[in-house]
């Protein structure tokens, strides 16, 4: 009955494996795609930021010669054109995130539950609400942004980590191996952040030089948690 019963298994597992490599070469092919459209949206980004100085030097330009209209109107254009850079890196770098953490929570719950749990445990929704939510806030891969996005990203991951009681997360910021020059842009300046707010977060001792593994200082024990963070005690 054994090999019987390891030989009717074999297949359901081969299959399984199978199934499951598939799976990872549909991730790595939606990565792929993703950074690839990023690139794209990041050169658009670059072509307004260059038409936006082109607006602004013949807006100063016009001013000097007194042409005051004339000025006004391609001052808003220069104005437009800063709005289309930031709208077009948000989203080269949601579509990088988004590819990177595909598991990440984006919003949270609603209802009187879940506004009730966070009220007493500081969570997204009580414990079990909270366990749910959590696994996504394991770690955050912060490859391909900007050191500006990279930083805000971190800002929200860790205040979503203590909201959902997530005590401690991986940062991966990559060894900068990638970067012009090969010099990293996002190790040193999460490095820097993380140092400036040590009353908050605590790094631990590497074991990986393109990641940080972070722990959350702890900030009010037991519950009404949330109601210390309400009234910002």
């Amino acid at each position: 009955m054994g090999q019987l019963s390891s030989t009717l298994q074999a297949p359901q597992l081969e299959s399984e494996l199978r199934a499951e490599l598939r799976a990872a070469d549909v991730r790595a092919a939606d990565v792929r795609a993703a950074e690839l459209r990023a690139a794209e949206f990041r050169a658009a980004a670059i072509a307004a930021g260059a038409l936006r100085r082109k607006y602004s030097e013949e807006s100063q330009a016009a001013w000097r010669s007194n042409r005051k209209a004339e000025a006004k109107v391609l001052s808003d254009r220069s104005k437009e054109a800063w709005l289309e850079v930031e709208r077009l890196n948000a989203l080269a770098a949601e579509l990088i995130f988004t590819s990177l953490n595909p598991e990440y929570p984006v919003h949270g719950g609603g209802g009187s539950a879940t506004w009730i749990g966070w009220l007493f445990w500081g969570g997204a929704g009580g414990e079990q609400e909270r366990e749910k939510g959590t696994a996504g806030l394991a770690n955050i891969d912060l490859h391909g942004l900007y050191v500006s996005e990279a930083i805000e990203r971190i800002n929200r991951h860790l205040e979503k980590c203590r909201d959902a009681g997530v005590e401690r997360t991986t940062i991966i910021t990559g060894r900068g191996l990638h970067s012009q020059g090969g010099v990293a842009k996002i190790k040193p300046e999460v490095e820097r952040w993380l140092q400036e707010r040590v009353a908050k977060y605590r790094v631990l001792p590497k074991d990986n030089e393109g990641a940080f593994t972070v722990e959350l200082v702890s900030e009010q024990k037991g519950g009404f948690r949330g109601v210390w963070r309400l009234f910002g005690w």
